[in-house]
């Protein structure tokens, strides 16, 4: 049973740009970043588009204000519980969310949605999962969809204790030398908003997974994150961005 809307508001009070989830997997930007920008800029004449790992609804009401329809999935009920709380009401009718783990949607047909974003939430999986994660994003894409897509790299400042060990992996040829058990080791200070498991991408992994997938690549670069704490950033390679066209 949820508590009222009030019980839910004390993460929005976040510092430093960030806005802690409920769940600790991670944090909400309270501005979005590149990619979520151009993303709401795409809704705007493309629908439907869909939300995955949405925490409060930044991004996902930004879209419904823009005259986009929005669907929208998170792990958990109490982000979802927000993020219809916050939306307009006179907007809500365009609002569909599900609680649940992404790829798992009810009653989504393949080639339904305009564009698709997943940003800073896929690199919370399993390696043996990205690449059916992305294959799913690409099953549910129309023709000439776009996703848009955000993730950590191994060069992020948060977890630069792990590079040393990052730089050993990618000589041995590990295919996924980014993945962290227990991230929160590498950055006890965050320990208590970090999940069990993490993994720090680079561009050849990002790479692989869009092309593995079926995408066209339009854009592939770092990305500067100018509005998170510098305790995040690293000349600008903290972030991986893609936009991938099916």
């Amino acid at each position: 049973m949820l508590g009222k809307k009030k019980d839910y508001l004390f993460p929005l009070l976040g510092k430093d740009g960030l806005i802690p989830t409920l769940n600790g997997y991670g944090y909400m930007l309270e501005k979005p970043d590149f990619l979520s920008k151009e993303f709401i800029k795409f809704s705007s004449e493309n629908s439907p588009v869909l939300d995955i790992g949405c925490a409060y609804g930044n991004v996902a009401i930004q879209c419904l204000k823009k005259g986009g329809i929005v669907y929208a999935v998170d792990l958990l009920e109490e982000h979802i519980f927000l993020l219809r709380s916050l939306a307009p009401v006179n907007l809500l009718k365009n609002l569909f969310t599900f609680a649940g783990r992404f790829p798992d949607i009810p009653s989504v047909e393949p080639n339904f949605f305009s564009g698709i974003l997943a940003s800073g939430v896929l690199h919370y999986l399993r390696p043996d999962d990205l690449l059916p994660a992305f294959k799913r994003v690409f099953d549910l894409l129309k023709p000439g969809g776009k996703f848009f897509f955000m993730t950590s790299t191994p060069y992020i400042k948060l977890f630069e204790s792990f590079y040393p060990e990052y730089l050993k992996r990618l000589e041995k040829g590990d295919p996924c030398p980014g993945y962290i058990i227990d991230p929160g080791q590498y950055a006890p200070e965050r320990r208590e908003n970090l999940p069990e498991t993490l993994i720090l991408m680079n561009k050849d992994n990002v790479r692989f997974l869009l092309k593995e997938s079926g995408f066209k690549i339009e854009f592939l670069e770092f990305v500067k994150m100018p509005d998170c704490p510098e305790y995040f950033q690293n000349e600008g390679k903290e972030y991986i961005g893609a936009i991938g066209v099916k």
